[in-house]
């Protein structure tokens, strides 16, 4: 058995990407990540240019919790639950997982999406062979990889993309 050698991240990407602009406000982010059932995203400027990406896990940093803008049990929650995939594919409660009263209100209406992301952007261009993106994943412990090209987002690539995938080449 062995999965195809040639196949490339262009393969598997999805090109439909929920992008979060720099300028969002947080309340704007959890609402975004809420109605699309995602926990992270790639942050564009309004040009479209990529920045930095955010999720959850960044949003649920002790810092925050040091400074009085989220919870200590949220947080807890947040990174004891898988991060990276789609709601349906993780396991947890999204009713409980969004829940906007655990954050400062204060917080969500002021931040934006720039305050709190995250500018270590791991990346791959679309014609990276799977085995790089998947050698990029395992080393960062990450379960997404945001395609680029000329600086625009092109795509995004996840664990569960490479999964389908092997499991139809088996």
């Amino acid at each position: 058995m062995s999965v195809k050698t040639e196949c490339k991240v262009r393969d598997l990407m999805h090109t439909e990407v929920i992008t979060i602009e720099a300028s969002a406000s947080l309340d704007e982010v959890v609402r975004v990540f809420e109605e699309n059932r995602i926990t992270g995203a790639p942050v564009v400027e309004a040009g479209g240019e990529l920045v930095g990406v955010l999720s959850l896990r960044d949003i649920a940093s002790s810092e925050h919790v040091s400074e009085g803008r989220l919870d200590e049990e949220r947080r807890e929650y947040y990174l004891a639950n898988p991060i990276g995939e789609e709601l349906e594919e993780a396991s947890v409660d999204d009713e409980e997982f969004f829940a906007k009263e655990d954050y400062s209100p204060e917080l969500l209406g002021q931040e934006t999406a720039r305050d709190w992301m995250s500018r270590d952007i791991l990346s791959v261009k679309p014609g990276a062979s799977l085995r790089e993106a998947c050698e990029i994943m395992a080393a960062e412990s990450v379960h997404r990889l945001v395609v680029v090209e000329s600086g625009k987002v092109r795509g995004i690539v996840t664990s569960m993309d490479v999964v389908r995938f092997v499991a139809r080449e088996l």
